[in-house]
């Protein structure tokens, strides 16, 4: 990858990170209690595609030591064994992120060009 694509995917990147998920859908409006509600459905869309990331990547007594502790579904033990036995856990769980949040708001582009496109039509 040259520079200027380097450069090009850090600001396409640190754009998504900078978008408000809520706002990016269209929900900001949503009564405080459905945001909650929508963003803690995010986070555990995020988490559950991170910890697939980490079983994948686990072989051995560390993949099994995983798989006890996430069945125990003890957060506090899940925490402490992904900052110990998987040291990139924080840019894993940023990428996930930054992958959620295009494909939702990709979604959302493509509905609303449908929308206009069956308005013009129905005109």
């Amino acid at each position: 990858m040259d520079t200027n694509t380097t450069n090009t995917t850090s600001a396409i990147s640190q754009k998504l990170i900078d978008v408000d998920i809520l706002e990016a859908l269209g929900l900001a409006n949503l009564p405080e209690d459905q945001k909650m509600e929508m963003l803690a459905s995010f986070a555990d869309t995020v988490m559950q595609t991170v910890m697939i990331r980490v079983a994948v990547r686990l072989i051995g007594p560390d993949a099994d030591e995983f798989d006890k502790i996430v069945d125990a579904k003890d957060e506090q033990k899940i925490g402490e064994f992904l900052q110990s036995k998987v040291p990139d856990i924080e840019q894993l769980v940023t990428n996930e992120t930054l992958k959620l949040k295009q494909v939702l708001i990709e979604r959302v582009k493509k509905v609303d060009e449908q929308l206009e496109q069956n308005t013009a039509l129905a005109v």
